[in-house]
């Protein structure tokens, strides 16, 4: 943690109160945590809802933004890919219980964690002993995607597309033969453009989308670590994606 860390609040239970974007920034980035504890997630949030609160172990070994909305006379506490781990096991206990106690304070009913922890990982036994030593139980219900695909892209383009499968390749170079292109989206119109394709997505699977207007705060919010990428056939969008980094 940086020396600015000794000015900023000490919250509960001895952890750290971060109000520096550039601090949180940094110590997110150090730690290696995802797009959803990142300052730009929290701003994004704080339109919709909910208010950001950033806490950190008082040596940076862990991080957690924690989000808190009203509801029903009450509150809800989030803690969305979250927390960023340490190696200590014991840190991290300290954290989670410092985050109880701001849940508390501010009337939450229940906080919701949904690390960035693969199951298999020998943090997922620590954090998950922890968890159930401080009371909390496992949700069947996960509000972020429960699986998720790790693709290492330092590989050269000829490398990563070998590792394809047959048809996954020959589905890439038949639409590069029949002249689909992808651009780089402009956050006005194509905000616009990714709404609607998970408007028709979702005809033929549901699952839970954003209002185009939520998509262009994201974008605002986020700057050059996000982009949305559409795909375009005879000048007609096919296919839109957004990511964060």
């Amino acid at each position: 943690m940086t020396a600015a860390a000794d000015k900023a609040k000490i919250a509960s239970d001895g952890a750290v109160a971060i109000s520096k974007r550039d601090e949180w920034e940094g110590l997110i980035a150090d730690k290696g945590g995802q797009p959803f504890q990142s300052w730009a997630w929290g701003e994004l949030k704080s339109h919709f809802g909910w208010q950001p609160h950033r806490l950190a172990a008082p040596d940076g070994q862990a991080a957690a933004q924690i989000l808190i909305r009203p509801y029903r006379g009450l509150a809800v506490a989030y803690v969305p890919r979250g927390p960023v781990l340490a190696i200590d096991a014991a840190v991290n206990e300290s954290l989670i219980t410092a985050i109880v106690a701001l849940a508390r304070s501010q009337r939450a009913a229940f906080v919701r964690f949904e690390p960035d922890v693969l199951e298999n990982e020998p943090t997922a036994g620590s954090i998950n002993a922890s968890l159930r030593r401080l009371g909390f139980k496992t949700s069947e219900r996960t509000l972020q995607p429960r699986s998720t695909i790790r693709l290492d892209l330092s590989p050269p383009e000829e490398g990563l597309m070998a590792a394809f499968s047959k048809g996954h390749r020959a589905d890439i170079r038949r639409a590069e033969r029949d002249g689909v292109v992808i651009r780089i989206g402009a956050p006005e119109q194509d905000a616009e453009i990714l709404h609607q394709m998970l408007v028709a997505t979702n005809t033929r699977k549901s699952f839970g989308f954003h209002s185009a207007g939520y998509y262009r705060r994201l974008l605002d919010d986020f700057g050059d670590a996000a982009r949305i990428q559409i795909a375009e056939l005879d000048g007609e969008p096919i296919g839109a994606s957004l990511i964060l980094a």
